[in-house]
């Protein structure tokens, strides 16, 4: 999915605030893509020391967009507007706010 009309500016989904949400790469990624290995066993997205971020987001807007992984490709927040309760969107709005403010001190 091409989401650049969607998104715009926005890099909410490049933030993540626990592992749940972190994209996960398929096997033949592995060798094309910063990541770690879980406590499940799942290979996520690497992320930057204490703020949260994609590996690859820089200045705001991610540096592989091009040709990111499939996991990233095929997220579509707008799923999850349609279905998660909205003091929750709320809250990982704030908390993801909160990780952008941390990194710029």
């Amino acid at each position: 999915m091409n989401n650049d009309d969607f998104c715009g500016e926005c890099s909410l989904c490049c933030t993540w605030v626990d592992n749940a949400t972190r994209p996960t790469l398929d096997d033949d990624e592995l060798t094309s893509f910063h990541y770690e290995t879980l406590d499940d066993g799942r290979h996520a997205i690497a992320v930057k020391q204490g703020t949260g971020e994609c590996h690859y987001l820089e200045e705001g807007k991610c540096s592989i967009h091009t040709f990111s992984p499939k996991a990233c490709q095929d997220f579509d927040c707008r799923v999850l507007l349609r279905d998660i309760q909205p003091d929750v969107i709320h809250t990982s709005l704030i908390i993801a706010e909160g990780f952008k403010r941390a990194s710029k001190s």
